[in-house]
């Protein structure tokens, strides 16, 4: 059995794409086909980052916004040489917390935040299985403005709810974002989509890349689950909420909620362990 699929169905998907190849389809009619024969079964034996406890052969990831008063209060990313290349800080990111984002992310649902910092909600999330996620790069020519996604390799999210938390399931996902989840695959890259003033880009951590301070990270398919992406913003914390950017129409289908959000904690500590954490 693979992923709950028996050997008889495995066989039938890959004479399917065997046939398409044979005929000579353009490329990306195999890659649509290969795609399709990677969520038949599952994933390929559910393999990829592991399940939640409780929910086998679906894998969730999480995101979480949080916005801080001030840039030290924020978790530092590691640093590659020639970082500098890959600052959307505008430099500020020097000023960043001694401490570090946790490896894996795991994100502050039922942990409490740095101290000046809050959970906030309306914040969007963009999602590619685009090669190096170039499909969210700006500096690259195949890179695609907010409402221009496809809905299969490029799509957004629904907004974090009203604890700054988005839950999204695997099986929710376009057919070619899950097989970039699966073993072998590229991985699923995510950007934040950003508010705006008065708030700033202060960091992004995701699964098992914090790395540099740009705003995309990578949920490889390997790992513990859930895979969680910390979007953090600089900028006023107390006051009304974070209200929801506006955005052009996304065309085509999109992994658009309502997706199911988690409350935040009952009651935050006063400040989070200042100590390193790699």
């Amino acid at each position: 059995m693979i992923g709950g699929v028996g050997p008889r169905v495995v066989r039938r998907v890959w004479a399917r794409v065997e046939c398409t190849a044979l005929r000579g389809s353009r490329t990306a009619h195999l890659r649509a086909v290969l795609a399709a024969a990677v969520v038949a079964v599952g994933g390929l034996a559910g393999v990829g980052f592991a399940p939640p406890g409780g929910a086998a052969g679906d894998p969730e990831l999480r995101f979480e916004s949080v916005v801080c008063a001030e840039m030290g209060s924020v978790p530092a990313n590691r640093l590659a040489e020639g970082s500098t290349t890959l600052d959307e800080t505008a430099g500020r990111y020097l000023a960043w917390s001694p401490e570090q984002a946790t490896h894996p992310v795991t994100g502050y649902l039922g942990a409490s935040l740095p101290e000046g910092c809050r959970l906030v909600p309306n914040v969007r999330f963009r999602l590619t299985s685009s090669t190096n996620g170039e499909q969210l790069r700006p500096r690259a020519a195949a890179f695609v403005p907010v409402g221009g996604e496809d809905g299969a390799v490029t799509s957004r999210t629904a907004a974090t709810g009203t604890g700054g938390v988005l839950v999204v399931r695997r099986a929710t996902l376009p057919a070619e974002q899950q097989a970039a989840l699966a073993e072998g695959g590229g991985g699923l890259w995510v950007s934040a989509e950003l508010p705006g003033a008065p708030w700033s880009f202060a960091n992004l951590s995701c699964h098992y890349d914090h790395m540099n301070a740009d705003n995309l990270e990578v949920v490889r398919p390997s790992g513990p689950g859930p895979a969680v992406c910390v979007l953090f913003l600089t900028g006023p914390v107390a006051g009304p909420p974070i209200s929801a950017p506006i955005a052009a129409p996304v065309p085509g289908p999109t992994p658009g909620g309502p997706w199911p959000t988690v409350p935040p904690p009952a009651t935050p500590s006063p400040s989070r362990n200042r100590a390193s954490k790699r």
